[in-house]
């Protein structure tokens, strides 16, 4: 799972605060205190992370610690639904099985399946890493099984060698 960045700004801390609330973590999370601080102060700056302010990086890293804490209380799906749900930039790293299964990869055509005719079923692979409705990006068949295409091959090398493919 990837947290994302972390709260900066006054209402991204609020937002953090709330989400802790709404699930019931906010007297379990030790940091919450420095989070209200981020709100009162009205957020962390860049450049105050910089310098030594030790009050804006205790701020900060509370901030980050909180979305790592939530992070390994929800599941994946869940927090990464419930952060784009409070406007805080995150994403998801799926197990390949996950991503497959994930319904908006799934209404993009993402999962495809091919037949594999020597396994006689289906096998799902991942399909094109962008939407393409004209159809230039697809799957059309599987794999060639290893040594499949090599006479094939090795004659176009030979072919394209100086003497034509004569030995």
């Amino acid at each position: 799972m990837s947290t994302g960045f972390p709260p900066h700004s006054a209402n991204d801390f609020q937002r953090v605060i709330s989400w802790l609330e709404e699930l019931g973590l906010d007297e379990e999370y030790p940091e919450t205190f420095f989070l209200r601080m981020g709100v009162e102060r009205g957020g962390v700056r860049h450049f105050d992370l910089a310098g030594e302010d030790a009050e804006a990086i205790a701020i900060y890293a509370a901030g980050r610690e909180a979305l790592a804490f939530i992070a390994s209380r929800v599941t994946a799906k869940e927090f990464f639904l419930g952060a784009q749900h409070r406007d805080l930039q995150c994403g998801v790293i799926y197990a390949p099985e996950e991503a497959i299964r994930d319904e908006h990869f799934v209404a993009r055509g993402f999962p495809t399946v091919v037949h594999h005719p020597e396994l006689d079923r289906d096998v799902v692979y991942p399909g094109g890493f962008f939407r393409d409705d004209e159809g230039h990006w697809q799957i059309r068949r599987r794999p060639p099984l290893v040594g499949e295409h090599t006479d094939e091959v090795l004659a176009g090398i030979l072919e394209s060698q100086p003497g034509g493919g004569s030995r």
